[in-house]
C-alpha cells in the first residue's frame, strides 16, 4: 500500500510541475484526415497531366459533340490522357498526332483533321505553352485485326453458341477467363459474336467502366482496371473494350 501511495504522490508532483512550468506536448504524428474511397483519386489521375487548359476545355467540347453525332460515349472518341497530351503537344501533322497516347491509324483517319484543326484555331489566338516533359507511357498491347480470329477463339465461339458460360468454356478447354474473354472480345469485334454486353456483365458495371473511361480511355486495360479499383475483372474489360469499339464503327 506504501509503495502505491508513494507512486500516486510522485505523479501527482510531476503533473503539477509540468502544468506550473506550461510544458508543451507535442504529438508524434500528425492525425490523418479519413478518406471515402480510392476510386475517385485514381480516375481523376489524367488531371494531374499538366496541360493548356483553354485548349483542354475546347477539346472535350469537339468530343463530346463528335461523340453525340455518332450515338457513342465521349471515352470512344478519346480519353482525357489522349486530349491532355493533344494540348501539350499542339500536333498539326499526322505524324505528330500519331505521336499522343490512344492515337492510332484508325483514330487518326477519323478524327485527327478536326482536332487538328481545332487546335490550329485555338493557336491563332492564343500562345501555345510549354510544359515539363512527361514520362512516356509504355506502348499499348496490339490488338487483334478485324478480319482475322484465330482457331482457339473460333472454338470459344463454338462453345460460347452452345449455351457453355465464360467458366465452363475456360474449365472444359484448360485456360483461364481472361483468355476465354478475349476470344470472345475478338468475336465482337469482328462481327462474329452477335451478343449483348449485359450477356457479359451488368448494367452498373457498364456505368462504371464508362465513367472511368471517360478519363483513362480504353487503348490499354490497365489504368483502366486500377482506376475501378480492381473491381471489374479484366475479362469484363476485355469485352466492354470490344463491345465500345464496335458501338464506334
Amino acid at each position: 500500500a506504501s509503495n502505491d501511495s508513494f507512486q500516486t504522490l510522485t505523479l501527482s508532483k510531476l503533473g503539477l510541475a509540468a502544468l506550473m512550468n506550461r510544458t508543451p506536448i507535442i504529438l508524434s504524428r500528425a492525425p490523418v484526415a479519413a478518406t471515402r474511397g480510392t476510386s475517385t483519386s485514381k480516375i481523376s489521375r489524367a488531371g494531374t497531366i499538366a496541360c493548356d487548359e483553354g485548349l483542354f476545355a475546347q477539346l472535350r467540347a469537339l468530343r463530346k459533340r463528335l461523340a453525340d453525332e455518332r450515338a457513342v460515349p465521349p471515352y470512344v472518341v478519346f480519353g482525357d490522357t489522349s486530349l491532355r497530351h493533344m494540348c501539350r503537344d499542339y500536333p498539326q501533322s499526322d505524324r505528330t498526332f500519331l505521336d499522343i497516347p490512344g492515337v492510332g491509324n484508325q483514330k487518326l483517319a477519323d478524327y485527327g483533321a478536326v482536332f487538328m484543326a481545332g487546335i490550329k484555331e485555338w493557336l491563332a489566338n492564343n500562345p501555345a505553352q510549354t510544359f515539363d516533359e512527361e514520362a512516356a507511357p509504355p506502348p499499348a498491347p496490339a490488338m487483334k485485326s478485324e478480319g482475322g480470329i484465330n482457331s482457339s477463339a473460333l472454338e470459344t465461339l463454338r462453345l460460347h453458341r452452345l449455351g457453355k458460360s465464360m467458366d465452363e468454356i475456360a474449365a472444359a478447354r484448360a485456360m483461364s477467363a481472361g483468355t476465354i474473354a478475349q476470344h470472345l472480345a475478338q468475336g465482337v469485334q469482328t462481327g462474329e459474336l452477335k451478343s449483348s454486353p449485359l450477356d457479359f456483365y451488368t448494367g452498373e458495371d457498364e456505368r462504371m467502366m464508362s465513367e472511368a473511361a471517360e478519363h483513362v480511355g480504353l487503348d490499354r486495360l490497365g489504368p483502366l482496371h486500377e482506376a475501378l479499383g480492381g473491381k471489374i475483372s479484366y475479362a469484363k474489360l476485355w469485352l466492354f473494350r470490344a463491345f465500345a469499339t464496335q458501338a464506334a464503327k
